[in-house]
């Protein structure tokens, strides 16, 4: 029978297993950034730290849990170029009047 320690790693592994494929098989379309009008797929930051979340999952598993769960909600979608939030769909009313003015900038993937 496994020890109470094997299955918490076990249960982080598949944790990390089954989010490292959402974010590497999620399409996420091409935004404009209305700060630097930089026209690109935008990032992914998450708050918080991984390297307390690591240690409380290594401690126990409900603070893991709990911390995993506050740090997956507070996700933001970025710019690549200067980091800010401030994104639209370049299908939107201000995505079209941006790329129509010719005022943005290709990001380089």
């Amino acid at each position: 029978m496994p020890t109470m320690t094997t299955m918490y790693v076990m249960l982080f592994i598949a944790f990390a297993a089954i989010g490292l494929a959402v974010v590497l098989f999620r399409s996420q379309p091409s935004m404009v950034c209305t700060r630097c009008k930089t026209v690109a797929r935008p990032k992914t930051r998450t708050g918080g730290s991984f390297a307390l979340e690591i240690l409380l999952w290594l401690m126990f598993l409900l603070p893991g849990l709990i911390y995993t769960l506050i740090r997956s909600s507070s996700t933001a979608r970025v710019c690549p170029a200067c980091g800010s939030a401030e994104l639209v769909p370049t299908t939107s009313p201000v995505g079209q009047q941006i790329l129509r003015d010719g005022h943005h900038a290709n990001a380089a993937r």
